[in-house]
């Protein structure tokens, strides 16, 4: 499958709470066993204002880290709590100091990430953004679990200096059926619609080949229909194979 046959593409929209911006990344590698698609997004914690510096330098550090690790390994697959390891540890030394001034002030993101490959899905993740992925028969899968408290608090996440605050959780998922996108969210985005709604809104965007970061995020504002205040983000893998074949199916999509 040509390289240029995947295609990933963010959006982050800065609502009211804009010292707690998101963060979102989607990148496509070329590494020594394979291809790769990388996506991850994060969202600085409301509760700890200032969280969106937090959020951009977990994100950033996310980009190398994970980078790092489709061109270091030394087996075709990726191993997830290996992985998981890895990520914990240098999120520690890739977050840079804080400076005196601001030690006394807490900072924390949540953390959602995805490596995909033609065969399988790896997901980190630590609070309540998410992984999803919509397989050939239309289905949406919800590949995370939000880590809540039962008053509905977050109950893992990021910290400002690289530590993690409960731990990280990791997955690998074999592909039963082979996937046409794989997309990461901020609570932005899934707090302000059904899942069905969201199953809709992915098999638009696989199926009007959506690529276009602006287009995205225009198409996404619309879908969620609300003068939302809160900052939300999406990163999307899709495949133009994936296209054709939910083409292939018609509005037997609509009810899989």
């Amino acid at each position: 499958m040509p390289l240029n046959s995947w295609q990933v593409v963010t959006t982050t929209h800065r609502g009211s709470k804009s010292e707690n911006d998101d963060f979102a990344l989607a990148e496509i590698h070329r590494a020594r066993r394979g291809r790769y698609a990388t996506l991850c997004v994060c969202d600085g914690v409301g509760s700890f204002p200032g969280s969106g510096k937090c959020a951009q330098a977990v994100g950033h550090a996310m980009t190398t880290i994970l980078s790092k690790a489709l061109f270091r390994r030394k087996r075709s697959s990726l191993d997830a709590f290996q992985l998981r390891n890895q990520v914990a540890t240098e999120l520690r030394r890739h977050i840079p100091k804080k400076s005196p001034s601001d030690a006394t002030t807490p900072l924390a993101t949540t953390l959602a990430a995805g490596i995909v490959d033609r065969n399988s899905l790896l997901t980190i993740w630590a609070g309540d953004s998410r992984i999803y992925l919509l397989n050939e028969e239309g289905q949406l899968l919800l590949a995370t679990k939000d880590h809540q408290d039962e008053q509905g608090r977050l109950s893992r996440w990021v910290q400002g200096d690289g530590q993690i605050a409960g731990r990280l959780e990791a997955n690998s998922l074999r592909f039963s059926s082979r996937p046409v996108a794989v997309c990461a969210t901020t609570d932005g985005v899934h707090e302000h619609c059904q899942r069905e709604e969201l199953r809709q809104f992915l098999l638009y965007c696989v199926l009007s080949g959506v690529s276009d970061s602006q287009k995205l995020q225009n198409d996404l504002q619309a879908f969620l229909n609300v003068n939302v205040c809160d900052n939300y983000s999406l990163s999307l893998w899709t495949t133009q194979a994936g296209r054709r074949r939910l083409a292939s199916r018609g509005r037997r999509l609509l009810n899989p």
